[in-house]
């Protein structure tokens, strides 16, 4: 199955999810809202968000300034 993340082709196994996908790409699940096909994902579901051949995820971290 392939997947987009941040516009990054990305092959991944069937069944994988959400919370995997992060996890394989070394991104840490706090201080960031990710969105799958323009529908942003609350973090409670990421585990369970089984994801799609064609998703198109993207991730956005929070940035601290002042």
């Amino acid at each position: 199955m392939e997947v987009f993340i941040n516009d990054m082709l990305v092959k991944l196994e069937e069944g994988t999810t959400l919370s995997d996908l992060l996890l394989l790409e070394g991104i840490s699940e706090r201080y960031i809202a990710v969105a799958i096909d323009q529908t942003i994902i609350k973090c409670q579901d990421w585990k369970i968000r089984v994801l799609k051949d064609g998703d198109r995820i993207i991730v956005i971290g929070a940035i601290k300034g002042g």
